[in-house]
């Protein structure tokens, strides 16, 4: 079976994250190989992607464009994709699923396609979460978006919550579809190191946008009280939200608490250095972090929200917060600081769940079992 995954790459988050451990995994089942697509002059993430596969024995093609929508992409996805003669493609995120669903409604190419549905839209979703409303049916994303489901074959739904809101809102009716949660291949980078016993260090990875909720984190500040103890907040990642945050930061006058420490290469190493991870998001399709952290040997503290819920379980493998609460992540982090054998307890059943709900074998075999019923 070969295999070939369109990807279009603007910043590198959880998805484009994933291909680097899921391609060389996959490899070693079906000839895989990747399409990278990005716009000329936005090419870090692109070019971290393609560096990393292709050191890892993964083929890789480009193509780089000036206009968004140009039939020179098009033109260079279908002649890809003839001269690879693949059985099947594997499409990530919406605009690969544009470029490819073109194609396929045009006839210009005929190999099935499987895509993988990691969210719906930022603007319903941080008004609605992940939940099927009448509203819904409103939007022109929607339809087009079912447009471009209906040129699939397979869809490949990260968590339940995802799967339930696909299926209530019919965007893929009559389409194989299956669950299958990130798998992961933990990456040691040391040893979990000792740090300034005076501090405790909070991290929270992401991009920064506001269902991201980093501003829940900054608020929670305010109701941590540890004695004796300094409480310091670094946030990994970069977005649209990074102004809204600074200002948040100077209108409480944490500039000496509160670091913006941008992307990150290393984001395990630094969640290694931490005491507490927090994810505040308010919504989540899955959510990679949570694995970082587990890799990490670092206790978790989250909303109890999908899919985090589906993922982290209470006073299992981390703790979860009233949503929305800035007070309740308080609590949750002074818990994981007053009562170190209750952090020791949740970071060891992560580990569990990293090479058993989470592994990459699984996913793999997952994977290939839906290529296999898409293909027949």
């Amino acid at each position: 079976m070969r295999v070939l995954h369109v990807i279009h790459i603007e910043a590198m988050g959880g998805a484009e994250k994933l291909l680097l451990q899921l391609l060389p995994a996959l490899n070693e089942k079906v000839t895989t190989e990747c399409l990278v697509i990005n716009k000329k002059g936005i090419d870090k993430a692109s070019s971290e992607i393609r560096v990393g596969l292709a050191a890892a024995g993964i083929t890789v093609y480009s193509i780089e464009y000036t206009r968004l929508y140009s039939g020179a992409i098009r033109s260079g996805i279908k002649n890809i994709i003839s001269n690879g003669r693949y059985d099947l493609l594997h499409s990530h995120l919406k605009y690969a699923d544009t470029f490819i669903a073109w194609l396929k409604f045009n006839r210009s190419i005929r190999t099935p396609v499987v895509t993988t549905v990691h969210s719906f839209s930022d603007k319903y979703e941080s008004r609605y979460g992940i939940v099927a409303t009448r509203a819904i049916y409103k939007s022109a994303y929607y339809w087009v978006t079912r447009f471009l489901y209906k040129q699939f074959e397979g869809l490949v739904l990260i968590s339940e919550v995802l799967k339930k809101f696909v299926d209530e809102s019919h965007l893929a009716d009559g389409k194989v579809k299956a669950v299958i949660p990130h798998g992961y291949t933990p990456v040691m980078t040391g040893e979990k190191s000792p740090h300034d016993s005076q501090e405790i260090k909070l991290a929270v990875p992401g991009r920064l946008l506001y269902r991201k909720g980093q501003h829940f984190a900054i608020d929670a500040l305010q109701y941590i009280d540890i004695p004796g103890k300094k409480v310091t907040l670094h946030i990994y990642g970069d977005g649209p939200a990074r102004p809204d945050l600074q200002k948040q930061i100077g209108d409480s006058n944490r500039e000496s608490q509160v670091f913006l420490h941008g992307y990150v290469t290393n984001l395990v190493q630094r969640l290694m250095e931490a005491d507490v991870v927090l994810v505040p998001s308010l919504w989540e399709g899955f959510g990679l972090v949570f694995l970082d952290a587990f890799t990490a040997v670092t206790p978790v503290v989250t909303f109890d929200l999908p899919a985090a819920n589906e993922i982290i379980l209470h006073e299992k493998n981390g703790l979860l917060a009233t949503p929305g609460s800035s007070r309740s992540i308080a609590e949750q982090v002074t818990r994981l600081c007053v009562e170190p054998a209750l952090g020791q307890r949740l970071v060891a059943q992560g580990a569990i769940d990293l090479v058993t709900r989470f592994s990459m074998d699984r996913m793999i075999s997952s994977y290939v079992s839906l290529y296999e019923k898409v293909i027949c």
